[in-house]
């Protein structure tokens, strides 16, 4: 017998029913470069940059949810906006009062929650994620009560889309874990299309919608809560109208923003809760200063800065400061030299010079 006969007798041997060590290492390849686990990648990445709540080991179900919250705080938004003065409430908020007013019976009512269904219109999305952003910082998209309904519904649209590609990415890696090539046709079938997800991830958005609404007019807190809410930014609006009307500064006000928003708006970002719901939407600041009085926007303060700064008042005073400032730069130029001139040319010596700054 040989030496490489020898050697051979040595070497361990596969059993036949052993895969390859290539076919092993084949498959999580094969999963990684899959173009839909790609995909669900960015789409979850997405969905993080613009909602800053969503976690970062999301899933699809994930997403879905904080669609429906989204849509669920924008509708009692709008209950708090228009519905509240719309629809005839008891003199009493107590439960058994609403119970036998019968709000949801109430015409008013059940026209005012058609026109918040009709105004969700949920479908696939084609928003990139630096559109999505742009929509959220828009100074039409919300007010002092929230999102609009057809932004929510937009970006709504965009999360469910989202949750769509995530899915379709746990189906392509299950597929390429468990069964391999081949199996993309039957992964395809299994999984339902685009549109037919999110059409019935909508209508199931839309049932949630009319709950909350028929529930925040039987539940007496809920109910509260929304009047409250109302009462407290439509007494914040009277109070600034008056006061921009007395001064003569009312400030520019966008279009879409029911009167409520100046012209610069308010960041709506993914990081600031409302309602306790877990939602994003812009921050209500319902409080005002210690005394009492309402808090003034950034808008505001500069048109009222600006007013002041053209007044013959503002001039005479700015005049005065640049005075005061050019006299006590002079005093300190005298104070310098006398102190160089005492101590020659040292560390703090004549070396330097100061030049008086222009005057304007």
């Amino acid at each position: 017998m040989s030496k490489l006969d020898a050697l051979r007798g040595k070497l361990p041997r596969r059993s036949p029913g052993t895969p390859k060590r290539s076919d092993q290492e084949r498959r999580p390849a094969r999963r990684r470069n899959d173009p839909a686990v790609l995909a669900a990648g960015e789409a979850l990445a997405d969905a993080r940059e613009v909602f800053g709540d969503v976690p970062r080991g999301a899933d699809a179900d994930q997403l879905v949810r904080r669609a429906r919250r989204l849509m669920r705080q924008a509708a009692l938004d709008e209950f708090a906006r228009e519905g509240v003065s719309l629809v005839q409430l008891p003199q009493q908020w107590g439960r058994a009062e609403l119970r036998r007013a019968d709000v949801p019976g109430d015409a008013a009512f059940q026209s005012f929650v058609s026109e918040v269904l009709a105004a969700i219109d949920i479908a696939p999305s084609l928003l990139e994620r630096d559109d999505a952003i742009e929509l959220t910082r828009a100074p039409s998209s919300a007010d002092a009560y929230g999102l609009s309904l057809e932004v929510a519904a937009d970006l709504a649209s965009f999360l469910l889309t989202r949750a769509w590609r995530m899915e379709r990415g746990a189906h392509a890696a299950q597929a390429a874990t468990e069964q391999g090539v081949g199996f993309e046709a039957e992964r395809d079938r299994s999984l339902p299309g685009e549109e037919e997800y999110v059409t019935e991830q909508a209508g199931r958005i839309r049932e949630e919608v009319r709950t909350a609404l028929v529930r925040v007019v039987t539940v007496p807190l809920e109910l509260k809560e929304a009047d409250d809410k109302h009462r407290r930014i439509e007494e914040r609006r009277t109070g600034r109208a008056e006061a921009d009307d007395s001064t003569g500064t009312r400030p520019r006000v966008s279009a879409g923003t029911g009167g409520g928003r100046t012209s610069t708006g308010k960041a709506w970002t993914a990081a600031t809760s409302s309602a306790g719901e877990g939602s994003t939407g812009p921050a209500d600041d319902d409080g005002g200063t210690e005394d009492g009085a309402p808090r003034r926007g950034i808008a505001e303060q500069v048109a009222a800065l600006n007013g002041f700064a053209t007044s013959d008042t503002g001039r005479k005073t700015f005049e005065v400061m640049r005075t005061v400032g050019e006299r006590a730069f002079d005093m300190y130029q005298q104070r310098e030299a006398s102190r160089e001139d005492g101590g020659g040319s040292g560390a703090g010596g004549s070396g330097r010079t100061r030049k008086r700054p222009p005057s304007s």
